[in-house]
């Protein structure tokens, strides 16, 4: 599994913000369901029970509450790596992934949204 870039080549802040999300592995029957951790003008984090590689490709569906249509795209898996998150009992997997393909109109609603109801600081960092 591929480590995180580094965080100061970033463009866009991440902002930390939880938004019920579905995936599926492009050209394959793979797929699962989570909560977003955070996101960015450039794509958005997420934990899952799967292994997703560097450089797999994933169809999203976003669902933000006050929003009628859910956004759907697809991303490119940057980095992933195994964690212990508090949440769950079981290890799971954080994932980075990169918007690919995006209407312009929802990455701004997301970039909207997160400075609307997101939080710059990590909950982890508490």
């Amino acid at each position: 599994m591929a480590s995180k870039p580094d965080r100061d080549r970033r463009e866009f802040p991440r902002l930390w913000t939880r938004l019920a999300l579905s995936y599926r592995v492009v050209e394959s029957v793979r797929a699962g369901q989570s909560l977003t951790k955070n996101i960015g003008g450039r794509g958005i984090r997420f934990l899952t029970d799967q292994p997703l590689h560097l450089g797999t490709r994933l169809e999203i569906t976003l669902s933000p509450p006050d929003r009628p249509k859910p956004i759907v795209f697809t991303g490119e898996v940057v980095w992933s790596e195994m964690c212990l998150d508090p949440a769950y009992r079981t290890p799971m997997v954080d994932v980075g992934v990169r918007f690919v393909k995006i209407d312009p109109r929802d990455q701004q609603f997301l970039v909207q949204y997160s400075q609307l109801y997101g939080t710059s600081e990590s909950p982890e960092a508490a």
